[in-house]
């Protein structure tokens, strides 16, 4: 998801864009933990976070450290957020789980029946389903931050189809090239993509998880082909249902 931002009167005009990535693990859980020491003790719920992110937000003038460092005491510049554009984006897994069971809670009859991709993580969103912010509240989120966001972008998951290009285009490309660089040639046949392609879609790790995929059937491959210095060519295809390799 993309959540696009905050308080501005002309985005375009921005002097520079700031990305908050992995936003969405600042959600916090229903976490009603008072912390007595306050100040000195971690907010562990990410609420903290989130009222901080608040202040930022405002177009307001704050100021920033000069140095990496955690002292209190290091030299510090003002910076004005007024002309900085914010963007949030993360894939907010199990966001499907509290749309689809906010006004469900009870059980027996009378209940509509889920449709079974609450769970999953790969999903796509239609606008009406981002568009409330309770929506965000109930993943844990406060409704104040949220709706310092003019518009929520969501994403459709990746398909088959863009998988099996990424696969093909940046992650098998690399390894050819790192076979070539040692005077090995490296074939991988389409239907052990597509089986590839199949195993990332049931993980439901995205791109990320093509990369371990592949590596996961090169790896005894590559092993034997290092293994033996007369080896020139490395083949994986598929045979009886499974990526198998051949060496020449």
């Amino acid at each position: 998801r993309l959540l696009y931002a905050a308080d501005m009167d002309l985005t375009l005009a921005a002097i520079g864009m700031v990305c908050l990535d992995e936003f969405d693990k600042l959600a916090s859980g229903q976490n009603s933990a008072v912390f007595a020491g306050q100040g000195t003790t971690k907010d562990v719920s990410g609420l903290g976070v989130q009222r901080e992110l608040l202040k930022m937000l405002e177009s307001i003038e704050m100021p920033v450290p000069l140095e990496y460092t955690h002292s209190d005491y290091a030299p510090k510049a003002i910076m004005s957020t007024r002309d900085v554009g914010f963007i949030a984006c993360g894939a907010f897994s199990g966001l499907k789980g509290s749309i689809e069971r906010a006004g469900k809670e009870h059980i027996g009859f009378g209940r509509d029946p889920l449709s079974g991709d609450q769970d999953r993580i790969a999903v796509s969103y239609s606008e009406d389903e981002v568009e409330l912010t309770r929506t965000f509240m109930n993943y844990g989120f406060l409704p104040e931050l949220i709706g310092r966001f003019r518009r929520i972008v969501p994403f459709s998951s990746l398909s088959r189809a863009e998988l099996a290009e990424i696969l093909r285009t940046r992650v098998l490309s690399q390894y050819v090239n790192e076979f070539r660089l040692e005077g090995r040639e490296l074939a991988v046949s389409d239907e052990a993509l597509a089986l590839v392609v199949g195993e990332t879609l049931k993980k439901e790790t995205g791109a990320r998880g093509l990369e371990a995929a592949l590596a996961r059937h090169l790896e005894d491959a590559a092993f034997e082909a290092w293994s033996d210095p007369g080896v020139r060519r490395v083949r994986l295809h598929v045979a009886d249902g499974r990526v198998v390799h051949e060496l020449g």
